[in-house]
């Protein structure tokens, strides 16, 4: 009987250092993004340029020359084409990494959302085209 005893303190034991272990390297993970948070903040910052280079080009340039804005359905197609195209930039890899940084999938992609809005609303080819087109209607 002394046996089963023994046998079950030692399974309820190894079952709290488990739980030891694993809330020590939780831990740990986390320091380490903490730690790494330059590095993981550089790589995110770096695609999402590349893609808003890519995307303003290609989508948003014009509207800006005429110093005008895209349409709501207009920036919201190109927002998640913007998402997309980071995701594609980053991996799987480095998005499971990102996810894991960031707590969960929809914080990563609010997060690079808000770096696209937040880019789209400085628009300073927009800003310039509107202010050259306020003084030729002054001038004219």
């Amino acid at each position: 009987m002394t046996d089963y005893y023994i046998v079950l303190v030692l399974i309820i034991s190894w079952f709290f250092l488990l739980l030891i272990v694993k809330t020590i390297l939780r831990e740990l993970q986390t320091h380490n993004f903490v730690k790494s948070f330059t590095i993981y903040h550089g790589i995110l910052k770096y695609y999402m340029d590349k893609a808003f280079d890519l995307i303003y080009k290609d989508r948003i340039l014009v509207y800006s020359l005429e110093g005008t804005k895209l349409s709501e359905e207009e920036l919201n197609k190109t927002s998640k084409e913007f998402i997309q195209l980071v995701l594609k930039f980053i991996g799987p890899k480095l998005t499971s990494e990102l996810v894991r940084f960031f707590g969960d999938f929809d914080t990563l992609l609010f997060n690079i959302a808000d770096y696209f809005n937040t880019r789209y609303e400085e628009d300073s080819i927009r800003e310039e085209s509107l202010n050259s087109l306020s003084e030729n209607e002054t001038r004219g």
